[in-house]
């Protein structure tokens, strides 16, 4: 793209087997004093699944989450309360710039704790549909969620922090660098910002997870400023009931506690309404309607990380849930989504905006166009179409995103990478993954360039194109690995 900001993504190929290593955190436990009527009984807490999302003003705030777990012998009444006693303590951070010793450190405890339920893995179609907390949720550990919102943070600045349920601090010591502003004086024009690094990915579970120990070095080395995970976590958060999405996101500290990372859903998040993606990421820094309408979420003010924008460096991102388009019960939920799609765009194209963030992405996790299987068939025509209703398609987003025009869309789902030229929006009712036309231009495009990475290594490991290359392929590989953005 000819714009004052240059872009280049790079593709990482991992050629090798077998399952990752474990990235477990060991953190020291700390005591939670809890009250249950006379004398008062100690319970052992530690804070653990540490992950560190955008703050709304990501040059000068970071929004951090963390989990808490108390055993609860499998008693549901005993589990109740549990909850609300473990959603009474009060989170903190403590930080300090990582040029400076801890004695100059900071402590914040702007931020709340809530319960976090789980659904009982072999009662989510029953819980859907009629949710009853008592006989719908796990109790055999009861667990809670912490969110912490720093800021007044320095921009560009490596910070050390440490994270806390009850005012003190673990030993444990985690870092995280804000983002940079616009400077004054670098040749490319008013645009200017440091160049940096962002690493995409979808599709990665905890077994077979083949990408993440390599992720985990460049993270640790501060060779990644940002991370977009373009959905499907874990395989699945909510199997054997929650216990692998909690060893997913400790083996995910490494990485998560290090680098913000903005999460979108998969279809590997729908249980139970997207309970344990939402929220597992209850910290994102939302610009959407909070999701009240769903019985998992009643009287919680839940954040919606379903769908949201942010910006970031000469990017203006706009995250939306592919999801919405395959089940009819989330059809006022997808015209919400849709309507917040058309604003956003909107605002992105005002002069103001395209001169600062002159690169328009957005994402989501299932593909507008791929080559692999029948999900580049049925599934894509519904998102770039529209979900037909009455004989009627609506909500349909390609000639959208080609009319406001969107530089790039990033995906995943399909377990491989697939890079096309720009697409043109032109239906082909005979062959609808053969749709659209293009010039093969990777200067100037005229139309939106599509992005699936979704080879990041997970149980269900590999998926083979079944298909030959589409006249729009620029690329396509069959090997784990990630992507890198700069």
């Amino acid at each position: 793209l000819a714009q004052a900001a240059s872009a280049q993504v790079e593709r990482h190929a991992l050629f090798f087997g077998g399952r990752p290593r474990s990235a477990i955190s060991k953190m020291r436990a700390f005591i939670v004093l809890v009250a249950l009527g006379s004398p008062a009984a100690a319970f052992l807490v530690t804070p653990e699944q540490v992950h560190v999302t955008l703050g709304r003003d990501p040059t000068t705030a970071v929004n951090v989450q963390w989990h808490l777990k108390l055993d609860s012998d499998g008693d549901a009444s005993g589990a109740m309360q549990l909850h609300h006693l473990l959603a009474a303590t009060k989170p903190a951070v403590k930080y300090w710039p990582a040029s400076e010793d801890e004695s100059t450190a900071h402590l914040t405890q702007d931020g709340k704790t809530w319960p976090f339920t789980k659904e009982l893995t072999d009662k989510v179609s029953t819980c859907e549909s009629s949710w009853d907390a008592t006989a719908c949720l796990a109790t055999d550990t009861i667990d809670a969620t912490s969110v912490v919102y720093v800021a007044g943070l320095m921009p560009n600045t490596l910070y050390k922090y440490r994270v806390s349920a009850d005012g003190g601090a673990t030993n444990k010591l985690f870092s995280v660098k804000t983002q940079p502003v616009q400077t004054a004086g670098d040749p490319r024009g008013p645009n200017n910002y440091p160049e940096m690094t962002y690493a995409l990915w979808g599709d990665l579970g905890d077994f077979n997870g083949q990408a993440r120990p390599i992720m985990e070095r460049e993270a640790l080395a501060g060779k990644l400023d940002m991370v977009l995970h373009v959905g499907d976590f874990a395989y699945n958060f909510n199997s054997d009931d929650g216990k692998n999405g909690d060893a997913f996101m400790r083996d995910m500290e490494n990485l998560y506690a290090y680098v913000p990372t903005m999460p979108l859903p998969g279809n590997h998040e729908d249980s139970a309404h997207f309970n344990q993606y939402t929220q597992r990421f209850r910290g994102v820094a939302s610009n959407t309607k909070p999701l009240n309408s769903y019985p998992e979420f009643a009287n919680q003010n839940m954040t919606n990380s379903w769908y949201y924008s942010f910006q970031t460096g000469y990017l203006n991102v706009i995250y939306f849930s592919s999801e919405l388009y395959f089940d009819g019960q989330y059809r006022a939920q997808r015209k919400d989504q849709y309507d917040f799609i058309v604003a956003e765009l909107k605002k992105a194209n005002t002069p103001e905006m395209r001169a600062a963030r002159p690169w328009l992405v957005l994402a989501a996790h299932r593909p507008m166009y791929c080559s692999a299987d029948g999900d580049c068939d049925g599934d894509a025509t519904n998102l770039r179409e529209g979900v037909e209703v009455n004989g009627t398609r609506e909500h349909g987003l390609e000639q959208l995103f080609h009319d406001y025009g969107v530089d790039l869309f990033v995906c995943g789902h399909i377990h491989n990478y697939e890079r096309t030229y720009e697409i043109h929006p032109k239906w082909n009712a005979k062959a609808p993954y053969l749709s659209g036309w293009t010039e093969k231009k990777t200067v100037n495009p005229r139309a939106v360039t599509h992005y699936l990475t979704g080879a990041a290594g997970n149980v269900e490991r590999h998926e083979h194109f079944t298909r030959p290359a589409a006249f729009w392929d620029a690329s396509r590989v069959t090997s784990y690995g990630w992507s890198r953005m700069t």
